[in-house]
C-alpha cells in the first residue's frame, strides 16, 4: 500500500476476494467501520488521537487501495434517521457539481482541484442509500461513494496503480462501509411498512 498523507479535509454539505474473506476494521474513535479484504493492510492516517475531528484511513495492497474518510456533519447531527435517509436519496443533491466540489476537497487524491466526474449513480438495495461517482484523477480512475448518517458523512475512494481495476472487489468494500452506531440508528428508524396481503379472489 502506498501511504498518502491527508492534505485536506472536506465538509460535505447537507443544510479477487469477497466479503466472506474480509476482516472488519472499526475506528477506535467510533466514526467508521468497513470490511478490509484478506491481505490488505490498513493504516489510520487521522482520527487516532483525541484532537482529531475526523477519521482518515487507507487500506489496500501495493497496487489496489481504498481511502476512507469519516467526518462530522453538524447539519445532520440533530436529524432523524428517516430524514437522513430521505436526504441521501435526493438525486438533485448529489449531482456532478456536488461531486466535483467534494472530490476536489480531498487533495491527497485530487491535487490542485483536478477531479473530473464522469458519471453519478445511486444504490438503494441496502438499508442505507449509497451515492456513487465514477471520477478521474490526474493519474487514474477513482471509484467514489458517499453515505450519510446522523451527524456523519462516510466517503470511500477506491483506485488502482497499475492494470485493470478489480471493480467487484471495490464494490464489496464500498458496500461494507458503515457506522459503528448503525444498530442504534436502525432501532430509531421507522419500521418498514408491511407488504399488504392480496385480497382473496373468487
Amino acid at each position: 500500500m502506498r501511504a498518502i498523507a491527508l492534505a485536506a479535509a472536506i465538509c460535505v454539505g447537507m443544510s479477487f476476494s469477497g466479503v466472506a474473506a474480509a476482516r472488519e476494521w472499526t475506528d477506535p474513535a467510533g466514526r467508521l467501520r468497513f470490511d478490509a479484504p484478506n491481505g490488505w493492510t490498513t493504516t489510520q492516517e487521522r482520527g487516532a488521537t483525541p484532537s482529531d475531528t475526523f477519521t482518515y484511513v487507507i487500506s489496500g495492497t501495493a497496487n489496489n487501495e481504498c481511502h476512507f474518510l469519516a467526518q462530522p456533519n453538524a447539519g445532520t447531527a440533530s436529524a432523524s434517521v428517516d430524514a437522513v435517509r430521505r436526504a441521501a436519496q435526493e438525486p438533485a443533491r448529489f449531482n456532478t457539481e456536488f461531486w466535483t466540489t467534494t472530490l476536489n476537497g480531498i487533495a491527497s487524491v485530487f491535487p490542485g482541484n483536478s477531479a473530473t466526474v464522469n458519471s453519478t449513480t445511486m444504490e438503494t438495495d441496502g438499508r442505507w442509500p449509497i451515492q456513487r461517482a465514477e471520477a478521474t484523477s490526474p493519474r487514474r480512475p477513482v471509484h467514489a461513494a458517499l453515505q450519510l448518517r446522523p451527524g456523519s458523512d462516510l466517503i470511500t475512494l477506491c483506485m488502482s496503480y497499475d492494470g485493470s481495476d478489480p471493480v467487484e472487489l471495490y464494490n464489496n468494500v464500498i458496500r461494507s462501509v458503515g457506522h459503528p452506531n448503525d444498530a442504534a440508528f436502525e432501532a430509531a428508524a421507522t419500521p418498514a411498512a408491511p407488504i399488504p396481503t392480496p385480497a382473496p379472489t373468487n
